[in-house]
């Protein structure tokens, strides 16, 4: 499995704080975006320890951090591939909990959201070549 990499976005706020005086209105919205970036970051990569120790009968391989088009661009956090099965995993940091949800394939939720079911019902015919 690759490392992870950091998220832009805390670059971007961390230039922006750089640039505005200290009391300016957005200096809080920034600090915020910062800390639920390095958030979510934390929570990711407390999966991928999970994972790393994770064993399988069959091989597994992990793509962390994926960036796919289907219709257009979007990310998954982790897809877990293996000859017979995918997994996509969505991570959320929650008050620093982890919480394992299966998520019904069904075409509602936010236009990302349908993207990724929509890749999710289309692996099992990509992986059948």
């Amino acid at each position: 499995m690759k490392n992870r990499a950091r998220p832009g976005i805390e670059r971007i706020c961390d230039a922006g704080l750089r640039r505005v005086r200290p009391g300016h209105p957005v200096v809080g919205k920034l600090t915020e975006r910062r800390k639920q970036a390095e958030a979510g970051f934390g929570g990711e990569e407390r999966v991928d320890a999970a994972l790393r120790e994770f064993r399988h009968p069959d091989p597994i391989r992990i793509f962390p951090d994926l960036g796919l088009t289907c219709g257009s661009r979007f990310q998954l956090d982790t897809l877990l591939l293996s000859r017979s099965w995918a997994c996509i995993l969505e991570v959320k940091n929650i008050s620093g909990r982890s919480v394992i949800r299966d998520i019904p394939l069904n075409w509602s939720g936010s236009p990302r959201t349908v993207m990724k079911k929509r890749l999710a019902a289309r692996l099992p015919s990509w992986t059948a070549t």
